[in-house]
C-alpha cells in the first residue's frame, strides 16, 4: 500500500536493451519502474497495491523515457527525472537516497552502503532494502555489489545487472 493516498497513476513504457520497461508516475514524478514484465502483470501489481485509477499517458512519461533512452545510449550519466517514492519504510528510503548518490560508473558494497546509513553491521538489511527499490536504474541499485567484488543479486536478474554495469564502463564477464 502506498504511504500517501494516491488514487490515480499514469504509466508509460519503452523498449530497452534489457527488455520492455514500464513506468508509473504521479504528477510529482516517477514512482515505479519495472523491467521486462507484461503490461498485465505491471497493472495488476499496481491495482493490488491499492491504486484505483491507472491511465496510460505517454506524454506525461516523455521526459523519463527520453532520459532512459539517453542513458542506454551512454549519453546520460545522471537522471534529472523527478522521483515520488510512494512505498518504503523510513530505513528503505534512507538506503534508496544513498543509492541515488552513487555516481555513474562507480559501485559500492552492501557494507559501504550500510555504513553510510549508520548501521555498519546492517548489510543484510541494506540488501533487503536494495532488493525492494521501486525505481531501479534511476535509483541505481545495480551499482551495489558484494564486498568481494561479486555481483550479488538483482531483481531483474544478474545478467541485467551485469549489462548495466558494463554499460557504465565496468568490465564484468559472464
Amino acid at each position: 500500500m502506498p504511504l500517501a493516498r494516491v488514487d490515480e497513476l499514469f504509466y508509460t513504457s519503452l523498449e530497452s536493451p534489457i527488455g520492455r520497461l514500464y513506468l508509473a508516475l504521479t504528477d510529482k514524478g516517477v514512482c515505479l519502474l519495472c523491467i521486462d514484465r507484461s503490461e498485465e502483470k505491471f497493472l495488476q501489481e499496481l491495482t493490488d497495491s491499492g491504486i484505483k485509477t491507472l491511465r496510460r499517458d505517454d506524454r506525461k512519461g516523455a521526459f523519463v523515457t527520453s532520459e532512459l533512452k539517453r542513458y542506454f545510449s551512454r549519453e546520460l550519466y545522471h537522471f534529472q527525472t523527478p522521483i515520488n517514492l510512494l512505498w518504503g519504510t523510513p530505513f528503505e528510503r534512507r538506503v534508496w537516497q544513498k543509492l541515488s548518490r552513487i555516481p555513474y560508473g562507480e559501485t559500492r558494497s552492501y557494507r559501504e552502503v550500510a555504513e553510510s546509513v549508520g548501521v555498519p553491521r546492517g548489510y543484510r538489511a541494506v540488501g533487503r532494502a536494495v532488493g525492494k527499490n521501486p525505481i531501479g536504474i534511476i535509483i541505481p541499485c545495480h551499482r551495489v555489489m558484494l564486498s568481494d567484488g561479486g555481483l550479488g543479486g538483482f531483481g531483474a536478474g544478474v545478467d541485467v545487472k551485469r549489462y548495466l554495469l558494463n554499460l557504465e564502463g565496468h568490465s564484468i564477464s559472464p
